[in-house]
């Protein structure tokens, strides 16, 4: 049986979150989907849900006002482990700069660098990611 993810879009743009959401729903018709404009939201939602989280996959925009992807990763990875194991965390962004690609692979946590638009074939990726 195919393991159920849930998922989280942190991302700036609406019309961005839209094509992901539509993607993943294209993907899984039942997915439930969280969507977030402001990355600090999403954290307060990934702390209340505690361990308790169903297996998450986050997808989260680079550049955003008022806290940024690195921002948001750099205190999602300290929350405990208990809680970030819930979750496969992917930068969904349209940077190409080195610098950013670099910084990336800086957090341990991540499990993909995914160039916009989310692609039916790259949700695909990601779930196999996770079997391994």
């Amino acid at each position: 049986m195919t393991k159920k993810f849930e998922y989280i879009i942190i991302d700036d743009n609406d019309i961005d979150i839209f094509i992901a959401s539509r993607m993943i729903e294209a993907y899984d018709e039942k997915a439930v989907i969280h969507s977030f404009l402001y990355a600090n939201e999403a954290l307060e939602m990934i702390r209340k849900s505690g361990a308790e989280q169903h297996p998450t996959i986050l997808l989260v925009d680079i550049n955003m006002p008022i806290m940024d992807g690195f921002q948001f990763m750099e205190l999602f990875e300290k929350f405990p482990q208990e809680i970030t194991k819930n979750y496969v965390p992917c930068f969904l962004t349209s940077s190409i700069n080195e610098t950013d690609i670099a910084l990336s692979k800086t957090f341990k946590t991540i499990k993909m660098y995914i160039n916009k638009p989310l692609m039916y074939t790259v949700i695909q990726e990601i779930i196999e990611a996770t079997k391994s």
